[in-house]
């Protein structure tokens, strides 16, 4: 009778009746295993010795402490790892790029770049830092292209548009946007929204451009018929000098205040608007020639112009 150590038991096996040698488990090039006290093979477990090839069907679990070495890398878990081969053409990806850096395909490996990181820290005043960076080179892509498409449920809700535009809200449109930089006119920033064309008359939105600013369709700062970068407003807000606001058709021309009319008893007290603000009331006793410089006073006929100095207001 003939025996063989086993190394996997530690323990010496009968290999054949006879002193005749075991008979090897399973097809041609499986590796042999411990089978229930035989020796064993499974085409999940196969190695050629020509190209040094040992393929794993199933998972490989390294125990706590393992070590799992390549000529790339070692792997040394701290509990139980399952290394996975999806298929005859797959690879087991290693990091790349710097702490950080989200992994990405390029050319079928993994790759990565600090423009392009989840981890930064900061801790150089001399180095200028930048948070998140996407650089695409556009050489050639069809219109509608965006940078960034934000979207819920499918719906987009915020972009960046290749040509510098940023659209947020609803129902987003190419001119329900703010804009910086038209190339007709440098420096100018445009909000637009829910209309079909930058010169819609219909539509709301700001224009602003110096020296002027105004809002369009709504009045509050300024007024013009349309957006359009070449349009003249009605009446707008300009500097005239250094600590000067003029009201001005256009860049030039004559502009006018208006105050709306009111009664005295409706005026806000005049310590409360502060010293210097002016209004307009229908009911004064007295008339601003007769009156200049005095507390105004209500219940009257007269049109009169008033001013609060602090305390009172003025008729003035």
């Amino acid at each position: 009778m003939s025996y063989k150590f086993n190394p996997f038991t530690g323990t010496l096996d009968e290999v054949g009746a006879g002193g005749g040698a075991a008979t090897p488990g399973g097809a041609d090039t499986q590796v042999q295993f411990n089978d229930g006290g035989a020796l064993g093979g499974d085409a999940g477990l196969v190695y050629d010795k020509t190209t040094d090839k040992l393929t794993v069907g199933g998972d490989i679990d390294l125990d706590d402490g393992g070590t799992f070495s390549t000529t790339l890398q070692t792997v040394t878990p701290t509990a139980n790892r399952t290394v996975s081969i999806p298929d005859a053409t797959g690879t087991i990806g290693l990091v790349n790029g710097p702490t950080g850096s989200i992994q990405f395909n390029e050319a079928g490996a993994l790759n990565g770049t600090s423009d392009f990181s989840t981890t930064l820290n900061w801790n150089n005043a001399a180095t200028t830092f930048t948070g998140l960076k996407l650089n695409v080179t556009d050489t050639a892509s069809a219109a509608g292209s965006n940078l960034l498409d934000l979207q819920s449920g499918g719906t987009t809700k915020a972009f960046i548009t290749t040509a510098g535009s940023l659209g947020i809200g609803s129902g987003l449109n190419p001119n329900n946007f703010i804009q910086d930089g038209f190339t007709r006119n440098a420096g100018l920033a445009l909000i637009g929204n829910n209309s079909a064309s930058a010169s819609n008359t219909d539509s709301y939105g700001a224009l602003v451009r110096s020296p002027q600013v105004w809002l369009n369709g709504s009045g509050y700062l300024g007024w013009s018929p349309n957006l359009a970068v070449a349009a003249t407003p009605d009446v707008a807000l300009a500097r005239d000098s250094a600590g000067v606001l003029k009201i001005t058709a256009g860049s030039t021309g004559t502009g006018y205040l208006k105050l709306i009319p009111t009664t005295v008893g409706a005026l806000t007290a005049a310590a409360t608007v502060g010293a210097g603000t002016k209004a307009f009331v229908t009911d004064s006793t007295s008339t601003l020639s007769s009156h200049h410089g005095q507390a105004v006073v209500g219940g009257g006929t007269n049109f009169v112009p008033v001013f609060s100095d602090g305390t009172n207001w003025i008729v003035g």
